[in-house]
């Protein structure tokens, strides 16, 4: 860590800039990446949803017209009592699990009815879709409900079936007795079942592979695009960077060696009037100013010199007349 510090410390700024923003797009990329990804899984999970909802509501439907047919003494009801599979495939939920296996037929999706204590073991949940049950029962207003096995990846839909007058003929009691007895027409126990109550529910079943493959080829296609985005826009920055922020700072730092060679002439070319452009004009204001300074020392300096000679001259002056004054003196002692 401490020699990626060291090694940013030491680049020049227009490569800083330019790590700091490709750093904040790929972080964006990866965040845009997951998050779109998510939401595309999303939306086709309510897809599925929605197509699953439709179709257990059609079974639904199948089950109350049949009902209506039932309970309407439509049927010869002595006829069918003397014929156990007329009875059978004239009984509604039997006409929408027929109905739903038909559906699932060369379909994408498997079709399931799975029950608490249902009559038939194929009907019997696993503990993923007991568990679904559970929370369907425990909840009366509740009348569907989906989740994805994470084992499997397949998402299970239930939509509860809810018993009704129809069914009391095989599921009530003994006032509701088709038989006049505890054992309906196909020989099974009732369980003393009343209408609202729920008798298992209609499942569809759908594998995930082709939902996550194709979530997967648009994710890849949008972050190829973004990618793609994110490369031109930093190879612009890269160029305006350079352009507007590298050289102009080049041209100011070759311009601060050139007077630290004590070059009073070097000037910085200003370009622009933002912060870099207010520094090279406050650099050329400054050396001007400097380049005045030094040259009237320099004139200073020359009348300095001229003042020193010509002190010493008077004083060369002053020496010669003390001289002859002294011989001047000699001769006149002499005398």
């Amino acid at each position: 860590m401490g020699a990626l510090i060291t090694f940013y410390r030491n680049i020049n700024i227009r490569n800083k800039l330019i790590t700091i923003f490709a750093l904040i797009f790929v972080a964006g990329f990866i965040i845009n990446f997951m998050v779109a990804s998510s939401k595309l899984r999303s939306e086709s999970m309510n897809y599925i949803v929605s197509q699953a909802e439709e179709l257990t509501g059609a079974l639904e439907k199948v089950r109350n017209g049949m009902g209506t047919i039932f309970t309407n003494d439509m049927y010869d009801m002595e006829e069918l009592l003397a014929n156990p599979d007329k009875l059978f495939l004239a009984v509604p939920v039997v006409q929408s699990l027929i109905v739903g296996a038909q559906m699932a037929e060369g379909a994408d999706y498997s079709f399931k009815a799975p029950a608490f204590d249902a009559r038939n073991p194929e009907n019997d949940p696993d503990p993923f879709e007991a568990d679904l049950l559970t929370q369907l029962r425990a909840d009366e207003s509740m009348t569907q409900i989906w989740k994805v096995n994470e084992e499997t990846n397949a998402l299970h839909y239930l939509r509860k079936v809810v018993l009704d007058e129809s069914c009391m003929g095989c599921h009530g009691d003994i006032t509701t007795s088709l038989t006049g007895t505890l054992t309906d027409p196909l020989g099974y126990a009732m369980e003393d079942w009343k209408p609202g109550d729920m008798h298992g529910a209609f499942e569809l079943i759908m594998p995930l592979e082709a939902v996550d493959a194709a979530v997967a080829s648009a994710a890849i296609t949008s972050a190829a695009m973004i990618a793609l985005i994110i490369a031109v826009g930093i190879m612009i920055l890269y160029l305006m960077v350079n352009a507007f922020l590298n050289r102009p700072i080049q041209a100011v730092v070759e311009a601060l060696q050139a007077l630290a060679d004590n070059d009073l002439t070097a000037q910085v070319e200003v370009r622009s009037k933002d912060e870099i452009g207010q520094m090279g004009r406050a650099f050329n204001t400054s050396v001007s100013q400097l380049n005045n300074v030094m040259n009237k020392i320099k004139r200073s300096s020359g009348e300095v010199d001229k003042a020193a000679n010509a002190i010493s001259s008077a004083s060369e002056e002053l020496a010669a007349g003390a001289e002859e004054q002294q011989a001047q003196l000699s001769e006149v002692a002499t005398t």
